[in-house]
């Protein structure tokens, strides 16, 4: 099998306090982006974000379907859901990816993607008054897979990067 080389997708999640809200919510933001690779598109289309509370229960941060070319964020960090969150310790990310294709000079091919679901365990707080920092890393080189000459599967591989508080 041979990888594809050289993409690193960084997912960054950023919670920070909105001083506007009460005293029990913070605001959610996660951003992507990208590093170079020899593709010409890697696109990636999510479904869903939700975050776990650490005590049960969850928030949805994102739900509606959105197609990212990760090389046109190899730059740059986008925003890709946003959402006022519960001040509390939260200990998951999911992320739902629904489909993904790469384009190589010029040939659009689909890939099968054969995790959907992404469970990322991560603990973070959403603090009164502070900002938590997560950077997850999704890491394109382990997770896209050219089985046979012009077939493709991606089993998405994403890590914690960083945390900070």
């Amino acid at each position: 099998m041979k990888k594809i080389c050289g993409l690193a997708l960084t997912l960054t999640v950023l919670l920070t306090w909105n001083s506007c809200n009460s005293a029990n919510s913070g605001q959610f933001e996660l951003y992507m982006s990208d590093l170079p690779v020899g593709a010409e598109k890697v696109n990636v289309q999510l479904s869903g974000i939700v975050i776990l509370k650490s005590g049960g229960g969850s928030v949805t941060v994102g739900e509606t379907a959105q197609t990212y070319d990760l090389l046109e964020l190899q730059s740059f960090e986008q925003l890709i859901g946003e959402r006022t969150v519960d001040a509390t310790t939260y200990s998951e990310i999911r992320l739902t990816v629904d489909s993904a294709s790469i384009v190589i000079s010029g040939v659009t091919y689909n890939m099968q993607v054969t995790d959907t679901e992404v469970t990322v365990p991560v603990s973070f707080v959403v603090a009164s008054g502070k900002t938590a920092l997560v950077v997850l890393d999704f890491n394109a080189d382990a997770s896209v897979t050219e089985t046979s000459p012009g077939v493709f599967t991606m089993t998405p591989v994403v890590q914690v990067k960083r945390v900070s508080f």
